[in-house]
């Protein structure tokens, strides 16, 4: 089956073709050929089945949320307002709640809004492993394109923070075993051999929670796991002014050689240089997630001082209940404002075009796809999304890239193309039935709380104690 989509203007992120007035033509889930408009008047048409006349809209690689849990779609509103360690007992307890049919709901509420707003891949750092079959069934049926990362951990918070719990709480927590190394072996064996590869659109990475919540029997094995089957890695990294205190996470990567495979590192806010010096150079990707960063209020990530060093850049939206929506366009926008906040020298400022290269060929790096995503050129998935010329944001057209991105939303965003299949066209979901899932979201709202109910109060009950923590490290009053 060929597509030939024609007559627009086409912001390809490849240098040999920057942006073309033309068409693409689309075989078998994959750009075949540019086509400018001086080819589009000789252009053989035997061999194309359809053709789809894009004139009046600019054409984008596919935006690539590269750090987000898809879990937390259905907690909108729960724990917005408190700092990291004290929100993750929180985002725990409700996450628990969570059966088949909520995992289900909750991946497929964010792809619909990742797509409208012109995502076309994610990296789901995905924590409860018993809802992985129903997760990756809801990704699947979506259509979109999903770099799925289960956790690894075996570390908990309580016992890596300063935090003095009481003693019949501490045992409680300790009855909950968590899965050994060898499980996660055996977890992950059957996952990759049953999902990976799947409809071209489903691919398994690791994702250690982060290095200091694994042991490093438990790295090793996330290690062995990549290397064995070529699976990309990904994993927080030092998120807050409390993480880098506990000190050696960048060290631990780098014993366990992790360094030098392919990696992505969401956040890394408080990276000491000597820790970037550890970096610099290896196959890794920073994954920067300005909203989250400010709304857990965990500190201004040295994005400037990363790109100076030549390491690549990404851009994600993390999860709704510690972020706004799952929107790269506003992402871009904040990830740009953020780096221009407190630097006066404005010759060190980012541009629009860098964060549009995070949004695409930096997400594509970051999720172990560079040159198939995140850009429209032959060879490459047909990943790709159609805004409105005709839409407030472009009118007047100015300057293109610019305005896409200091001014772009969801609003502009017609098709959505993934792998060569519409998701969106005109409009319209094709694979979703939005109304109906917005639906069961409400009724299962209910079902959620009162199974979260339990695990809540025991949060609530947990939380003085860990805000003393948090007060005594800031010297708070």
């Amino acid at each position: 089956m060929s597509l030939y989509i024609k007559n627009a203007t086409i912001i390809t992120m490849d240098p040999k073709y920057g942006t073309v007035h033309g068409g693409l033509i689309i075989e078998n889930g994959t750009i075949h050929a540019i086509v400018d408009a001086a080819q589009n008047q000789e252009l053989d048409r035997s061999n194309i089945d359809e053709e789809y006349d894009a004139d009046g809209y600019v054409i984008i690689p596919g935006l690539i949320n590269s750090h987000y849990h898809s879990y937390a779609n259905l907690l909108k509103g729960f724990g917005n307002d408190l700092p990291l360690e004290i929100w993750s007992i929180f985002t725990v307890a409700y996450g628990q709640s969570l059966d088949e049919e909520g995992s289900a709901l909750a991946v497929t509420l964010g792809t619909m809004e990742m797509m409208k707003n012109g995502i076309t891949c994610c990296l789901d750092h995905f924590p409860h492993l018993l809802r992985t079959e129903s997760a990756l069934m809801a990704y699947q049926q979506s259509g979109m394109r999903v770099i799925f990362a289960p956790m690894l951990q075996d570390i908990p918070d309580y016992r890596l923070l300063p935090v003095s719990l009481p003693i019949e709480e501490y045992i409680r927590l300790e009855k909950t075993k968590p899965k050994s190394p060898s499980d996660m072996l055996t977890y992950y064996e059957d996952l990759i051999q049953r999902w990976h590869g799947k409809d071209a659109k489903i691919q398994i990475a690791v994702g250690p929670n982060a290095p200091q919540r694994c042991s490093e029997g438990m790295l090793q094995i996330g290690k062995q796991l990549s290397q064995t089957n070529h699976l990309h890695l990904h994993t927080h990294l030092l998120e807050t002014k409390i993480q880098a205190n506990l000190g050696g996470a960048v060290h631990l990567l780098e014993k366990i050689g992790m360094l030098d495979s392919p990696i992505s590192l969401a956040h890394s806010v408080w990276l000491k240089p000597e820790e970037m010096n550890l970096i610099e150079g290896k196959p890794v990707t920073i994954v920067h997630n300005p909203a989250s960063n400010m709304i857990l209020g965990s500190g201004k990530a040295p994005i400037l001082e990363y790109l100076k060093r030549g390491i690549s850049v990404a851009l994600g939206t993390d999860a709704s209940n510690c972020g706004t929506e799952h929107n790269l366009f506003e992402t871009m926008r904040l990830a740009l404002m953020l780096q221009r906040s407190g630097e006066t020298d404005y010759r060190k400022w980012l541009h629009h075009e860098d964060v549009f290269r995070m949004a695409t060929i930096g997400g594509a790096k970051a999720v172990g796809m560079e040159r198939k995503i995140g850009i429209l050129s032959p060879g490459a998935c047909a990943d790709l999304v159609l805004l409105k010329k005709d839409s407030i944001s472009l009118t007047p057209l100015n300057n293109l890239l610019k305005q896409i991105v200091y001014y772009g939303n969801g609003r502009d965003v017609e098709s959505v193309m993934i792998n060569g299949q519409w998701t969106i066209k005109n409009g319209k979901f094709v694979t979703l039935n939005e109304k109906q899932i917005i639906q069961k979201a409400k009724m299962y709202r209910e079902k959620m709380k009162k199974g979260a109910s339990q695990a809540v109060q025991q949060a609530r009950q947990q939380q003085p104690y860990f805000e003393r923590m948090y007060r005594e490290f800031f010297n708070l009053e």
